[in-house]
């Protein structure tokens, strides 16, 4: 290249030498003769040309001199031009970019102050900026040293720390008067963008700089800007007055009078590229002799001539004339193109070839990107007969691959032991040598470019492409396949995903705009491929002359629709056309003669936003400008993150990038997230193409076009490299919700820019009438039918963000804003109530349109009220406009309506006037429509019409769904509901309403399609389980109860065994292998234990673990994982639950296989035996570390909520270091598999048990709670095993009227046998596993049909399952950190006054003190036990414990003690309820409508709640009724004979008809007025208003009506109660609970017997006196006993925290004393068992406070 002006030649540039073809004439002869391309022929042809223009370049001698130099001497042209000065002049240039300065003072005053120097700190804003030179004006004229320092960061802090400061210049200077100064020699100070540098400029002279002070017009904060441009800022400094620096600093704020010049660096220049540069090393230069080897002449076999093309270790790839082959190098002899006329001829063909193959992918107008994903097929290649030792191994094996292609592929499951390998013919598929190869895959991922042409499969690897395999054979002679083998062979699915790219003349795409493309189908092609297009991806299916079909595939990678019409021809003259949203439209019937032509019109429903790209870093080698960053020095590796915009939310993000690099330090994409350390590599797969190295054979720098296409929702992302490969990047990973792009720079001059980053927001148009209309024809929405399956393609996840939301989080929180909002709620509140208010029928038809706007939309009551209205009416307008919203295509929903809708539609389901339209098309159609918003809307809005569904299925009249609709739509739900399950989150309302779902699927199965099988059947949700516990409790409570299937009575089939086996596993370099168990079991245990064993070698040198593992697949399952199998390694595997020891005997505990940081204290020695023993009854594991017969640690494991114990783990690193025992693994136990369970009930559900006689479940119930309180444990299974024997005192059966009865105990007989219960106590025993696998599914703090079944069973399980299910329960609760109160309690102010009326005395009363005092402590308070220190005013007791328990008994008596006047109770937040001497104290209904006594039964239930949680004591005695409320279990009349014997009495119709209307208002206060509301309101069942009642019906409604009305009138007062509780503990855990467990935990045992109180007394005295005090006991009432406890611990009832110490102490024959606080009594001794009794009854009966002031009662001293 010459350029000329007039007649000198100002510029000469050669390049691309090294790219001359063999046929140039400036090629060099051995170019032209051997084919060889070297540094000497390059520099040969330069010579040429540049000789050829000497006439023109004869003036400028260093042209010549450069001539002569390439002709004579063997040197690099860099290093010609750098002898001959050629370019010196461009080489001295700079390499900044523009110079900038920034002045300061340009608006501020004069600047009249000067000292000797100022500090200052300098900030780059958004670029990286060089600063050169500062000046400044000195005040004087003056000779003085100059110094000037600096640092990273800021100057505050460092102010007098020189060490922090580095000098850069010092240097004598004549200083002026009022003249600029400046400084320039010193080195260039850089400060990054973003990021702030501190100068320090000082100076001898006393007034040698001038600056600019608050006077002068400075503003800004210390350190803050005050003056700035477009790049930097100056800052606020400090002034220094000394001539020594740092020294004198003074805070008053200075600004520098002067000026700071910078430069912006831009990339250097220079002739030779730096990525070239740093491009040579010796892989390089390695690299390069291969590439030079491309087109020399060979002969083959010493007659077929060839072109070398590439090689391979010993093996060299030649061109023959079509294609390429392989042969060794010693068949191969060098050649000359003189040699043969045919090497010319081979010479061009490959030109033309490689022209052709050159050309990029967009610029081949025949050829389009198609991809599909490849199918593995499993094969199992046992080697018993060959190799016995060797286990079997599962080979997965693709479909063949017949042309070129590019395939990735990646691993989908994490497995060891597996290897990727590639298999050609079906003779390679023997893979009987195919072990051993090595595996392909990197970090589960690889790249494949398979050549046809140049039979080569090339991997894109770390360190660059590599061929990894020879082809010898066309691919349609020879298939190709993909193989990976695993050694599961219990694995479904096939561990690697593998997707195949390649480009097809079958198919051809003309883009016509942005929306619009021609795509074309060539006769005859047979395909089933995918294209993308302009984001979206279509299928294209064709078979020869078969109907060509086109349609949209279901993808996550756009939001985009489509309509394609089908263009006709000569022969095909009719048109059809229709939406791509159907599965099959848009086809015709295409002869394989004429082409098929598909127009496509793309309507976009994304809103594309243009985002800007704020690039971050913080090292000083790399350069951040406009959407590029760039590497400018060397050094390393270098980060720098894009941290706007970040991949979060629905947003799609397509991103285009343009990657510059070296061969050698190639550019790292990643995504990251700091906050959770997660990090992705972004895979750029690069292949070797042959002929950009034939045309450009020094080829080292990559530049690599990149499109990213990543769904941060879906948590997916996609790639294409330089338009060709689509491939993805996030291959079966979980990525945080949150994440960015990061880029890593190795190489100088290596640089990334953005081209492109575009966000895609799904909008929401504004539908209007006629728009909608047209959605409408074209979807065919009133085509919808139950044979239409409505459902999308996946299922989301996360709530949808509302198109109004404004996502941004500054919010204006002013007061307008907040004004305004208050409005707007109000307003919206203000609709709700005229819409609720609304009488005429007419202006109820616009009610569809005002409820998704009011706060009606998710209030079920008052929505019930609008439905009831309409139905009452015959008025369907709601359920036709929720239906209509429902069906309505999701671009036209709004996230309010459907809200309204599902909500509306679940409370028509409970009318009965809706139940003939479910019985048409209607009810189908429904449910396929809930199942579709189920998918795409999440949590309140999926759980309600999932409710709605299974409210569908329950009614019998609903017909279903076509059975392919109906899978359609529950699949996506379903695959969630496995992915939870697996996950063990089956409390999610999800699942649980699944399971019920899943239960009534097949129970209509069953009797509508039973030869079809129910959705959900085959799934991993433990509907088994729900079924068996529905059967079960359908019998027991029916009336009468049936007898029960008698699969619950079968003995066990198969016992529950666990069979192992010890293998080894191959030897290591070392010699070494390592020796670990396989376990398996049929089935999962519920009943029995299991043990093994391991000793420790005393020669132990490895590492041993054992234990058990957990998992969440329940026993209620049909589907569990696949067995352990060969998971076990060499590496080490830990267990659930277990040990892990060293080599040096530290035993560190197992969880959730992670290993603990801190070992145990035990130490494991060499003939230690490790027990290992699993309980599968109580779910628990037992370690224990065994020396001899003495244990050195002993550790418990308790499964976690939703899991169940799995299998047994042990593993030895070495074979020698252990023994394994598993004997007792072997060994049969009874028990019981609900799945069997389940099938068996399936199988056989007529077959009944008639062995005994049916009984109800009340009945049930009553046994289990007897064998709870009355049996031992050790008692029943004795019974149980002997079949007989054992009795029961008869008045241990008084509190168990059922029993009784059916025993016939009577009041005169002792001893009750209990034989005839061995036969239901057995059956008990079932409900008792039901029960106990049952509590692992169920979620105890949502109301589902499953808890509903819970409240039922857990009142049949044991006292073992019970107390386990009690305590998973109530473990996140206990052991919280508690914050004790102090409080004063006056008990004189206490005591009853009879002229004080109600509120007077509850509030002087102790509980009433303790509500002031404590009503406004934090909820740690009521954690804390004691919750309180209480100082009593006016005594000298001390509260150690004892004070506090006596208050808590005084409150106690205060509820249950009637004042003095009889007309309330010492705390009248309570009244007497009882009648007819029946003594009940419940709420006081008439206080709970009082204001402050709502928050003093707040505080009621904090202080019980309380009590519940740490077991103190609260002796109150509520009636059954109270404590069934607080559990919100259901009150049926016969609970209100505990409070009223007589009231069944007294609601017979007969008595009700006797009574007036006055008795009646007396007896029932506001029953007149309640009953008259009744009959208005039900006014269809005809009913009379009249009071006594007229007719026998009335009268029987009248009474039931007043029997709910006396259940429910303490409601209000039980739920302010409830919300106390619920504040100290979740109000759902007493769910776990009876409500008799929760009286006894709260209120203690109401009686005292003898033989409780000697098991907690230890009695400390002479045999004389011990046998005296027992007698005495042993005489007393159990009102005595209770005093003689209150007198010892300070209060009445058990159980206790610690024993009573009965000790002696006191003179002869005194009183005895007592500490409360230490549970401690003193007696002292005494002459007679009378003197003892007598002394002891009246102390305990006489003493009333704990006080230690005087000496009131003989020295009875109580607590101290």
């Amino acid at each position: 290249y010459l350029r000329i002006i007039g007649e000198s030649v100002v510029a000469c540039t050669l390049w691309n030498v090294h790219c001359l073809l063999r046929h140039h004439t400036c090629a060099s002869p051995g170019l032209r003769i051997h084919g060889k391309r070297d540094m000497e022929g390059d520099r040969w042809s330069c010579a040429y040309i540049l000789n050829r223009l000497s006439s023109l370049l004869k003036a400028d001698v260093k042209f010549g001199n450069a001539v002569t130099l390439l002709m004579n001497e063997n040197l690099k042209f860099s290093d010609v031009l750098d002898q001959t000065g050629i370019f010196a002049e461009e080489l001295r240039k700079t390499a900044d970019g523009q110079v900038f300065c920034l002045r300061t003072g340009d608006h501020l005053g004069v600047g009249a102050g000067s000292y000797n120097g100022i500090m200052f700190d300098l900030v780059a804003k958004h670029v990286k900026v060089k600063v050169t030179r500062v000046s400044f004006v000195p005040d004087t004229t003056t000779l003085a040293r100059v110094t000037l320092f600096v640092r990273d960061g800021t100057f505050m802090g460092v102010e007098s720390e020189r060490t922090e400061w580095r000098l850069i210049m010092d240097q004598e200077m004549k200083l002026v008067d009022k003249r600029e100064t400046e400084l320039t020699e010193f080195d260039p100070v850089i400060i990054p963008a973003g990021e702030r540098v501190a100068l320090f400029l000082h100076t001898t002279s006393g007034s040698g700089v001038l600056f600019y002070s608050e006077t002068d017009g400075v503003r800004a904060n210390m350190a803050a800007v005050e003056e700035e441009n477009d790049h930097i800022g100056i800052t606020v400094g400090k002034k220094s007055e000394n001539v020594m620096p740092f020294v004198g600093i003074q805070n008053q704020k200075r600004l520098l009078k002067g000026s700071i010049t910078y430069t912006l660096p831009s990339q250097a220049g220079g002739y030779r590229s730096r990525l070239r540069i740093v491009s040579h090393d010796n892989s390089t230069c390695l690299q390069q002799q291969q590439q030079n080897l491309l087109g020399i002449p060979v002969i083959v076999a010493e007659t077929r001539p060839g072109l070398i093309f590439d090689m391979n270790e010993d093996d060299y790839l030649v061109f023959m004339g079509e294609h390429c082959e392989w042969f060794h190098k010693d068949l191969i002899r060098n050649a000359c193109f003189t040699e043969s006329s045919n090497l010319e001829e081979l010479d061009l063909i490959l030109q033309k070839i490689l022209c052709k193959r050159r050309k990029p992918p967009w610029g081949i107008s025949r050829q389009y990107l198609c991809y599909r994903q490849l199918v593995f097929h499993k094969r199992i290649q046992s080697n018993t007969e060959t190799d016995p030792s060797r286990p079997s191994v599962v080979w997965w094996i693709s479909d063949p691959i017949t042309s070129s292609c590019i395939v990735s592929v990646w691993q989908v499951i994490a497995m060891a032991d597996t290897s990727f390998l590639l298999l050609l013919t079906s003779q390679d598929l023997s893979l009987s040598q195919s072990s051993n190869q090595e595996t392909l895959l990197s970090q589960g991922q690889a790249f494949f470019y398979i050549d046809e042409w140049a039979r080569s499969v090339i991997l894109s690897g770390n360190t660059g492409p590599k061929v990894v395999k020879q082809l010898q054979d066309s691919l349609s002679e020879n298939h190709l396949y993909l193989a990976f083998s695993s050694m599961d062979l219990e694995a479904m699915n096939a561990p690697v995903a593998a997707f195949l790219n390649r480009f097809t003349e079958d198919i051809t795409v003309r883009s016509a705009s942005d929306t619009t493309a021609l795509v074309s189908i060539r006769p005859g092609a047979c395909l089933q491929e995918y294209i993308f297009l302009n984001g979206m991806v279509l299928k294209c299916s064709a078979e020869g002359g078969k109907t060509t079909t086109l349609s949209r595939a279901t993808s996550l990678t756009s939001q985009r629709d489509v309509r394609v019409t089908q263009m006709p021809c000569l022969h095909i003259p009719n048109e059809t056309s229709g939406n791509l949203a159907s599965t099959l439209t848009g086809t015709g019937v295409v002869e394989q003669s004429h082409p098929s032509h598909f127009f496509l019109e793309m309507e976009l429903r994304e809103l594309c936003i243009s985002q800007d790209v704020i690039l971050h870093t913080q090292s000083e080698f790399l350069d951040v400008s406009c959407r590029c960053v760039r590497q400018i020095a060397h050094g390393g590796s270098f980060l720098c993150t894009v941290t706007k915009p970040v991949f979060c939310g629905e947003k799609v993000h397509e991103i285009e990038l343009l990657i510059v690099s070296s061969n050698r330090h190639s550019v790292q994409l990643s995504f990251q997230d700091v906050t959770t350390n997660w990090f992705l590599r972004v895979p750029l797969p690069l292949f070797k193409h042959y002929e950009n190295f034939y045309f450009s054979s020094s080829e080292t720098v990559q530049c690599i076009h990149l499109r990213l296409r990543v769904f941060p929702q879906a948590k997916r992302a996609f790639a294409s490299v330089n338009g060709g490969m689509f491939y993805e990047v996030i291959p079966g990973y979980d990525c945080p919700s949150e994440f960015r792009l990061a880029i890593s720079l190795s190489g100088i001059a290596s640089s990334v820019q953005f081209l492109h980053w575009r966000v895609f927001d799904r909008h929401s148009p504004v539908i209007t009438r006629e728009m909608l209309e047209t959605i409408w024809s074209r979807l065919r929405v009133g085509c919808i039918s139950p044979n239409v399956s409505q459902s999308v393609g996946v299922l989301t996840r996360h709530s949808r963000t509302p198109a109004n939301l404004v996502s941004s989080r500054k919010k204006d929180v002013g007061l307008v804003s907040q004004i305004e909002a208050a409005m707007v709620s109000y307003a919206r509140q203000l609709l709700g109530t005229v819409i609720l208010s609304l009488k005429s029928p007419c202006l109820h038809k616009g009610l569809h349109i005002l409820l998704p706007f009011t706060p009606l939309r998710s209030d079920l009551n008052a929505l019930e009220v609008l439905v009831g209205a309409e139905m009452k009416r015959s008025s369907f307008s709601l359920l036709a406009f929720a239906y209509a919203c429902l069906a309505t295509p999701t671009v036209a929903q709004s996230l309010e309506g459907v809200e309204t809708s599902v909500n509306i539609i679940f409370l028509s389901l409970s009318n009965e006037k809706v139940l003939p339209f479910l019985s048409t098309a209607f009810g189908p159609t429904l449910t396929l429509l809930l199942l579709r918003t189920a998918t795409v809307y999440t949590r309140s809005i999926r759980h309600m019409a999932l409710r709605c569904v299974l409210q569908l299925l329950k009614t019998d009249q609903c017909a279903l769904p076509s059975h392919e609709a109906l899978c359609a739509s529950f699949d996506p739900l379903l695959g969630m509901m496995n992915g939870l399950c697996w996950k063990g989150r089956t409390s999610s309302v999800v699942v649980q309403l699944g399971i019920s779902l899943i239960c009534e699927l097949i129970r209509r199965y069953q009797l509508e399609r039973s030869a079809l099988t129910p959705p959900g059947k085959k799934s991993t949700v433990p509907y088994a389980i729900a079924a068996s516990t529905k059967i079960v409790l359908a019998a027991i409570t029916s009336n009468p109860p049936v007898p029960l299937p008698d699969a619950f009575t079968e003995e066990p089939k198969e016992a529950h065994r666990i069979e192992y086996e010890l293998r080894t596993s191959t030897s290591s370099n070392e010699g070494m292998r390592s020796c670990y168990g396989v376990f398996s079991e049929k089935f999962r245990s519920t009943f029995g234990s299991k043990r093994f064993e391991v000793v420790l070698n005393p020669s132990r040198r490895g590492n041993v673990v054992v234990g058990w593992d957990m998992n969440a697949a329940l026993p209620g399952s049909l589907v569990f994982k696949p067995s352990q199998g060969e998971e076990m390694s060499r590496r080490i595997r830990l267990p659930s639950c277990g040990y892990f020891i060293d080599c040096s005997g530290k035993v560190y505990v197992c969880l959730s296989h992670k290993k603990e940081s801190q070992p145990l204290k035990a130490r494991a020695k060499g003939g230690d035996t490790v027990i290992v023993k699993c309980l599968y009854h109580e779910q628990t594991v037992i370690i224990t570390l065994q020396r001899g017969v003495r244990n050195e640690s002993v550790t418990r494991f308790e499964t976690y909520p939703n899991e169940m114990l799995a299998l047994p783990v042990f593993f030895a690193e070495r074979e020698e270091d252990a023994t394994f025992n598993g004997e007792h693994l072997s060994d049969a136990s009874t028990g019981m598999d609900i799945a069997q369970l389940y099938n068996t009930l399936q199988e056989f559900p007529d077959r009944l048990d008639t062995a005994v006689i049916p009984q109800g479940y009340d009945f049930y119930a009553e046994l289990a709670h007897f064998c709870q309180t009355v049996m031992s444990s050790e008692k029943i299974c004795a019974l149980l095993e002997n079949d007989a024997g054992t009795t029961v005192r008869s008045h241990d059966l008084a509190s168990f009227p059922l029993l009784s009865s059916f025993l016939g105990a009577g009041a005169f007989t002792n001893e009750i046998p209990l034989d005839p219960l061995i036969p239901y106590m057995r059956r008990l025993q079932v409900f008792d596993v039901l029960t106990s696998v049952f509590s692992a599914v169920v979620d105890l703090r949502r109301k589902t049909e499953l808890f509903e079944l819970w409240k039922k069973l857990k009142f049949l399980c044991s006292a073992e399952s019970s107390e386990k299910i009690q305590n998973e329960t109530m473990r996140p609760f206990r052991n919280r950190p508690g914050l004790k109160a102090n409080v004063i309690i006056h008990t004189m102010q206490a005591r009853p006054s009879m002229r004080l009326g109600p509120y007077p005395t509850l509030m002087r009363s102790v509980f009433g003190q303790l509500f002031v005092q404590l009503q406004k402590s934090p909820i740690s308070t009521f954690y804390a036990s004691p919750m309180f220190t209480v100082k009593l005013a006016g005594f000298g007791s001390t509260d150690a414990g004892g004070p506090y328990r006596d208050i808590l008994s005084q409150i106690a008596t205060e509820i249950m003690t009637t004042h003095p006047n009889g007309t309330f109770q010492l705390n009248p937040l309570f009244a007497q309820c009882g009648r007819g001497g029946q003594s009940a104290v419940m709420p006081n209904v008439s206080m709970a409508l009082n204001s402050q006594s709502s928050f003093m039964f707040e505080f009621f239930g904090k202080l019980i709640a309380s009590c519940f949680l740490t077991k103190d004591l609260l002796a109150v005695e509520f009636p059954p009724l109270f404590w069934k409320c607080l559990l919100s279990e259901e009150t049926t009349s016969q609970d209100l004979l505990a409070i009223d014997p007589d009231i069944m009495r007294q609601l017979t119709p007969e008595d009700l008809m006797d009574r007036t209307a006055d008795e009646l208002e007396e007896r029932f206060p506001g029953i007149l007025e309640s009953w008259s509301t009744f009959v208005t309101e039900n006014s269809q069942m005809n009913l009379g208003a009249e009071i006594p009642p007229s007719t026998i019906r009335s009268a029987k409604i009248l009474g039931e009506h007043i029997s709910t009305l006396e259940l429910h009138k303490y409601d209000v007062a039980i739920s302010y109660t409830q919300r106390g509780f619920d504040e100290v503990v979740p109000l759902y855990t007493l769910n776990a609970f009876r409500w008799q467990q929760v009286e006894l935990i709260i209120c203690g045992a109401p009686k005292l017997s003898y033989d409780a109180l000697r098991e907690v007394c230890q009695v400390s005295l002479p045999a004389n006196d011990a046998r005296m005090f027992l007698d005495v006991i042993a005489s007393m009432t159990d009102e005595d006993r209770m005093l003689l406890l209150r007198f010892t611990t300070g209060q009445t009832r058990l159980p206790l925290k610690e024993a009573i110490k009965v000790q002696r102490n006191g003179t002869h024959d005194s009183l005895p004393t007592s500490s409360t606080c230490f549970f401690t009594l003193r007696l002292p001794s005494y002459s007679s068992y009378e003197s003892m009794r007598e002394k002891i009854l009246y102390a305990i009966r006489q003493c009333k406070a704990i006080d230690t002031d005087g000496q009131a009662r003989e020295h009875i001293v109580l607590d101290h």
